[in-house]
């Protein structure tokens, strides 16, 4: 043998070897897996891709290399793939958006991405739906603690947002009363008590909550009792309450619902003589802001709270309809209130 490859050697010089290619056939080796390339069955090769074998095939079961994989629970999904944004398929995933939708990127054997009506822009959102009839729109009662129910009954739903849900149940005008009231609240300036002011907190609590079609407004009778009180003002430089300021703080609350398509219902500032805070400047400015809440025209409706439970109209609630301070209603009191809110101007 030595002898055989000297001779070779000395006749014909050996070049060294090519390095082998992976995707060439070598004798006795096969050639790798991913590297194969089916024929078409007219003899051409084509393109491999890799196969992926959907979930459900049998054990055991193996397709031809030259055909594809010839399955009805893989044709809609391949379909769906090859769908355009502009094709009718995704114009009915944005309509039935509670349906799981196959996006571009499933694969099979794999949970498809839902749609879900938050994912969609608002202008594109569908109607929600119970059944075959669309939701109603909700109602806010947005206010301080006379919204909020200070004198109420403990868990006894009696304040006038439960009442006016509870009127609307028993007329068939079944919609969602949302209470967005907070205790000694103020329009104008925010609080150690109150919290944030009406006007910082009006578009979180009230515009941005779902499907909100009306909002009924009683909100500034803090602002006007408590601005003489030098322990409850926060700020020394800020500028007296006027019944000015107070308007226009109800003029910046409708433009935000207007902007938002939600209708504002303004409600008269209930009277408070009587209560600790009381003064004859303060019931000027409170029957100026009233005044104009009822004949400017600036509201889309107007409840007279004010009335409801001042029916003589002397500036004074009656006993049997405050808790003693003169200025929250009790259950009764809130009943009244409800009764005032003609229920043809909440609807939407």
């Amino acid at each position: 043998m030595v002898r055989d490859l000297g001779r070779a050697g000395l006749h014909q010089p050996v070049a060294p070897p090519d390095p082998p290619r992976p995707h060439r056939r070598h004798p006795g080796q096969n050639p790798p897996f991913q590297r194969l390339r089916p024929h078409t069955p007219s003899g051409h090769r084509r393109r491999h891709r890799p196969h992926r074998r959907p979930s459900g095939r049998a054990a055991g079961h193996h397709a031809h290399p030259s055909l594809p994989w010839l399955h009805l629970r893989d044709r809609p999904r391949r379909r769906a793939r090859r769908q355009r944004p502009g094709h009718a398929a995704h114009r009915t995933a944005r309509r039935a958006h509670h349906h799981p939708v196959l996006q571009r990127g499933h694969r099979p054997g794999h949970l498809p991405p839902v749609v879900h009506d938050h994912h969609l822009p608002r202008r594109r959102r569908p109607p929600l739906r119970l059944g075959r009839h669309p939701l109603p729109h909700a109602v806010v009662t947005f206010g301080d603690s006379l919204t909020d129910g200070f004198g109420a009954t403990i868990d006894g739903h009696d304040r006038y947002p439960d009442l006016l849900a509870e009127r609307l149940l028993t007329t068939g005008r079944t919609r969602p009363v949302l209470n967005a009231g907070i205790g000694s609240n103020k329009l104008l300036t925010a609080s150690p008590l109150g919290g944030d002011a009406g006007l910082a907190r009006f578009t979180r609590d009230v515009l941005d909550q779902p499907r909100v079609g009306t909002v009924i407004v009683l909100i500034g009778i803090n602002d006007i009792q408590q601005s003489a009180d030098p322990a409850s003002r926060t700020d020394t430089r800020t500028p007296p309450i006027t019944a000015r300021r107070l308007i226009d703080g109800h003029r910046a609350l409708i433009r935000a619902a207007r902007t938002r398509g939600v209708r504002a219902i303004g409600a008269t500032l209930t009277p408070y003589r009587g209560a600790a805070g009381w003064t004859p400047a303060g019931e000027a400015i409170r029957g100026q802001v009233n005044q104009w809440i009822s004949t400017s025209g600036a509201y889309d409706a107007v409840v007279d709270f004010a009335r409801a439970v001042d029916p003589d109209g002397n500036g004074r609630i009656p006993e049997e309809l405050h808790i003693g301070d003169h200025l929250h209603p009790n259950p009764a009191g809130y009943r009244a209130m409800a009764d005032a809110i003609e229920l043809a101007v909440v609807e939407q």
